[in-house]
């Protein structure tokens, strides 16, 4: 009887961890690096720098669905006049900056071992200068080696007053 109790727990105990063994494989983490260059109504501001953590899970093989979150910095190309001095009446130069956290939630379709599609919408909370939150969407293409991974992205956010923050960018992450 004891022999069978053993047995028992022994497989049970064996299907367990290979189902841990199977989930983990299907979760998995990226840190990236991230950098966009802004486009028109935004082609004021400069390359913003940032990084991101995003989780993706696998519903398939080709297929994972993804969540995202980041911090993108930028401030504007050129001094811009900020204010007007009230006793010289001169123009006061300085510069704007924004900010984004993107909060993003998509998919991630695999064209074979190397190559993938990306498609995410979600809100950019913004700070700096301009505070509210936006409507975003990012689509890309993004090549996978070894544990990294880099997308080419666009990214378009609905600001507030009816404007558009639009970039292209750059993720290279290490997947673990």
């Amino acid at each position: 009887m004891k022999k069978i109790f053993v047995l028992a727990a022994l497989t049970v105990a064996s299907f367990t961890t290979f189902a841990q063994d199977k989930e983990t494989k299907k979760l998995t983490f990226s840190i990236g690096v991230d950098a966009q260059l802004p486009m028109g109504d935004a082609d004021v501001y400069g390359l913003g720098i940032g990084g991101s953590a995003m989780g993706a899970y696998s519903v398939s093989d080709d297929l994972a669905i993804t969540l995202s979150a980041g911090y993108i910095g930028f401030k504007t190309k050129d001094p811009v006049i900020v204010g007007i001095n009230p006793v010289t009446f001169a123009p006061v130069y300085g510069d704007f900056k924004i900010s984004f956290i993107p909060v993003l939630a998509g998919i991630k379709y695999g064209f074979g071992e190397m190559f993938y599609g990306s498609a995410q919408l979600g809100v950019s909370i913004s700070g700096g200068d301009a505070d509210g939150s936006n409507f975003t969407y990012a689509p890309g293409v993004g090549v996978k080696f070894s544990n990294f991974d880099v997308l080419l992205k666009y990214t378009g956010m609905s600001t507030k007053g009816g404007g558009n923050f639009n970039t292209i960018g750059l993720r290279a992450a290490y997947n673990f």
